[in-house]
């Protein structure tokens, strides 16, 4: 996504990184994702449905674009929503 330029990692360090500790962080299963979404439906009338705060810069859109086609992917409605950061910042401590 951002050309090759990190390194794939599953914690704060990458597996290059003297700092790189091996975790159990579990991996990505669109089908349970879908399957645990379905049943939030079921139980709570309607789907997960969010909007997602980003800021205007292009990495923070790509990365927002990407999570929300994944999301959706699996049923979960996520809205993008760009703001400026200051303003963000303000709607989370408000």
């Amino acid at each position: 996504m951002q050309a090759g330029l990190y390194e794939p990692a599953s914690g704060p360090f990458p597996p290059s990184s003297p700092w790189y500790v091996p975790t159990e962080y579990p991996q990505y299963d669109a089908a349970a994702a879908e399957e645990l979404a379905s049943a939030y439906t079921a139980e709570n009338g309607g789907p997960i449905a969010f909007d997602l705060l980003t800021p205007p810069d292009a990495s923070s859109q790509q990365t927002a674009d990407l999570l929300i086609d994944q999301w959706a992917g699996v049923g979960i409605e996520a809205t993008k929503k760009t703001i400026q950061q200051a303003e963000g910042i303000l709607q989370v401590l408000t």
